[in-house]
């Protein structure tokens, strides 16, 4: 593998450029927690998800210029809640996150590295490599907790691989941030050496084993979501490893850790997210019980209302998130500057290109 250039400033920068709008706020957060279902399903669907495909994308074209890798050989975009095509008892369920992110492709006799209990093929990897956004901000994991059916010489695998490289391992895990959910118990006391640790899992059979970036919160500004994508872009040779594994290969990880020294700049890392208090003051707990004792549920914002009432769609061009790949906007009729107001009829859905198009001078309503 060809070392690849040290990525420029201006490379950075048009990282950012090209996110756009790809921002996540606080009418983002509220969405989890609002009693209308269809509208909340309705609002991830063509608001939330979309922007985070933009997210795993400019991750994706990171990882290739930096690893040279071409992620799709091996992998595809996954995404929940799915929203699959006729089951619209989807649009009723409850949600209270989204994510997007890596999976290994269903595949028949791909996967030669991994054997089901019966001794069976795998066809799906039981491994998430994705970007998540719930109430509590937004943030990374590479998941496998809910690994059944494969067998425990299959499990150990990926125990061995952390036992191998726990070194580099743990600097992956100090420079992006994402960490480990270990195991303990007898034998294993709490604060062990990772290799302790994964020594200990093997023994007992717990696989179980999650690596978990602390949630940003909100709001999530372009500048900490491409942060995100930096964290994401440096932890991936673990989640690199985990496919060769399962594809009977040897892992590479060592390459791609020289490729990663020589395109590493610190200067990506913005710094700019930030994270929920662990500790509040009692004034603030006491006003989080009255609220909950009264049932207090927070309002339906404008802009879910506004867009929904426009069809999720741009009322000037007629694009959507979902089928066109457009962020949508929510655009004053009246300008404020002209004394127009934050209510529902002075609210009209534009797409980013028509929204640009339209200045702060144009009394239009494109309805």
């Amino acid at each position: 593998m060809n070392k690849l250039s040290h990525v420029s400033s201006q490379q950075k920068l048009n990282t950012l450029h090209d996110l756009g709008d790809v921002a996540f706020d606080e009418d983002d957060q509220s969405l989890f927690v609002i009693d209308d279902f269809q509208l909340k399903a309705d609002a991830i669907r063509q608001s939330i998800l979309p922007r985070m495909h933009i997210v795993i994308n400019h991750a994706i074209a990171m990882i290739r210029e930096i690893y040279a890798i071409n992620i799709f050989e091996d992998s595809h975009v996954t995404q929940s809640p799915n929203f699959r095509r006729g089951r619209k008892q989807e649009f009723a369920l409850d949600y209270t996150w989204a994510t997007v992110g890596l999976s290994g492709k269903r595949a028949k006799g791909l996967w030669d590295g991994f054997e089901r209990k019966d001794g069976s093929s795998v066809q799906v990897l039981p491994f998430l490599y994705e970007f998540g956004l719930t109430p509590d901000g937004a943030s990374i994991r590479l998941k496998n907790f809910w690994m059944t059916g494969m067998s425990d010489a299959s499990y150990s695998k990926l125990m061995r691989f952390h036992l191998e490289h726990a070194d580099i391992i743990h600097s992956l895990c100090y420079r992006s941030g994402i960490l480990p959910v270990l195991q303990w118990g007898k034998d294993c006391e709490p604060f062990s050496t990772f290799t302790e640790h994964y020594q200990w899992m093997v023994d007992n059979r717990v696989f179980d084993n999650d690596f978990y970036l602390r949630p940003a919160s909100y709001p999530i500004s372009i500048h900490a979501v491409a942060e995100l994508i930096y964290r994401f872009v440096v932890f991936f040779p673990v989640y690199d490893s985990y496919i060769q594994i399962a594809k009977g290969q040897a892992v590479r990880i060592q390459e791609l850790i020289d490729s990663l020294n020589a395109g590493y700049n610190p200067a990506h890392f913005y710094m700019d997210i930030t994270y929920p208090q662990p500790f509040e003051s009692p004034d603030i707990i006491e006003k989080a019980r009255l609220l909950a004792s009264e049932r207090v549920r927070p309002m339906v914002s404008l802009r879910w209302q506004v867009f929904q009432r426009d069809g999720w769609k741009c009322v000037a061009c007629g694009r959507s998130s979902k089928t066109d790949g457009v962020i949508l906007h929510l655009d004053h009729i009246v300008p404020r500057s002209k004394g127009g107001q934050d209510s529902l009829d002075n609210f009209q859905t534009l797409c980013s290109l028509c929204n640009l198009g339209k200045s702060d001078r144009d009394d239009t309503d494109l309805r």
